[in-house]
């Protein structure tokens, strides 16, 4: 399972997938509430197993620009 988690410096709130993706899927999509859509974000993505009783450490994925 892919989990992608999103922290938006400017309003200090985080915003994270509504559900894990799969690695087979290739892509995550998470919407982005209207009072968040400007600014950047930064991002992290974590690994799970289907069961989730092992979990990957995080990775900083970097800062990106909500337009």
């Amino acid at each position: 399972m892919v989990y992608v988690l999103a922290y938006h410096p400017e309003k200090d709130e985080f915003i994270s997938t509504p559900a894990p993706s799969t690695r087979s899927t290739g892509m995550v999509t998470f919407l982005v509430p209207d009072h968040l859509a400007t600014g950047s974000v930064h991002t992290w993505l974590f690994l799970s197993n289907r069961t989730k009783t092992r979990v990957s450490k995080s990775v900083y994925l970097g800062e990106i620009q909500l337009i």
